[in-house]
């Protein structure tokens, strides 16, 4: 490595701590303009939600329930309905199409009742009263909802006078400001660049492939606190990274041949395994066959 023009030993420590600032402002402003340009201002302000009118719960009127009782019907009607009503107490099965009549016509009288007792004064007044506990709850659920809506209206006109211009304003200052601070952060990094294209191309002091920010620290730091020059520091700066390099293949040589311990261990235990299923079958295999010898002669002596 040649440089442009001889340089002291501490020449070299102070261009070299030029550069290594000017690389870290860089990557600091750089990371700072990435922030700024993904940075957002805030949500502009909910608009107010209107509120929905209802209608209010409706209050039923009574369930007119007959007090009539299909028995009691039969048992006061005729002598036959009388005899039917015994008939049912007593053979429930007979009779079914009477009986199938006889509630028809139970089932009209009913209806008959039915209406009778919507007639009567006591149901209507009961009606009545309802009607106006339903206006009642009605006018309530409507004189709320004017008041919501009052409410509403003062809000949306806040809204749309106040609160949205303030905000427009707001975020107009806060535009105009953040692009000065993001045109202000890439003025620094044009300019920390050029200086140190300069510099690199008038002194030649560092090789591209050394131009990254931790090999820039690491070289000025071995120029700096020692006697070694520039090209010195890197020799030591590749040494270092040689030897980090054998580190790792022999890490990794050693994880590969712990692996392949495990795998052998592994393989052996399978066939410790296999190797005695194998024998325990044979010894199966033999106690079998002197069994049934053994079976075979009692059966000939018999």
């Amino acid at each position: 490595m040649e440089y442009k023009m001889a340089m002291g030993h501490n020449e070299q420590a102070e261009i070299l701590k030029k550069i290594l600032d000017l690389e870290v402002m860089i990557a600091d402003n750089r990371s700072l303009l990435l922030d700024l340009e993904q940075k957002q201002f805030r949500l502009p302000p909910v608009k107010p939600e209107k509120p929905v009118k209802k209608q209010a719960n409706k209050l039923s009127y009574p369930d007119p329930k007959s007090e009539m009782k299909f028995t009691e019907y039969l048992k006061s009607g005729s002598g036959t309905d009388k005899i039917i009503f015994v008939v049912l107490l007593f053979v429930p099965i007979a009779n079914v199409y009477i009986l199938f009549k006889k509630y028809s016509e139970y089932s009209e009288i009913k209806r008959a009742d039915i209406e009778r007792i919507k007639n009567t004064k006591e149901y209507k007044i009961k009606c009545e009263e309802i009607d106006k506990k339903n206006s009642e709850n009605q006018a309530n659920s409507d004189a709320e909802y004017e008041k919501l809506l009052a409410d509403y209206q003062k809000k949306l006109k806040e809204y749309e006078n106040i609160i949205i211009p303030q905000y427009q304003k707001d975020f107009s200052i806060w535009r105009e400001n953040h692009n000065k601070e993001i045109e202000s952060t890439q003025c620094t990094i044009n300019q920390a660049r050029s200086e140190l294209v300069d510099i690199y191309e008038e002194t030649k002091i560092l090789p591209i492939q050394y131009r990254k920010i931790e090999t820039i620290k690491y070289i000025y730091e071995m120029v700096s606190t020692s006697d070694y020059d520039v090209k010195e520091a890197i020799n030591k700066y590749d040494q270092m990274l040689q030897r980090q390099l054998e580190t790792e293949r022999l890490r990794e040589q050693q994880i590969a041949n712990e692996n392949q311990e495990i795998a052998n261990q592994i393989a052996a235990e399978r066939n410790e395994i296999a190797a005695k299923a194998r024998r325990d079958a044979n010894i199966s295999a033999v106690v079998g066959a002197v069994q049934r010898h053994n079976t075979n002669k009692i059966l000939k002596g018999k």
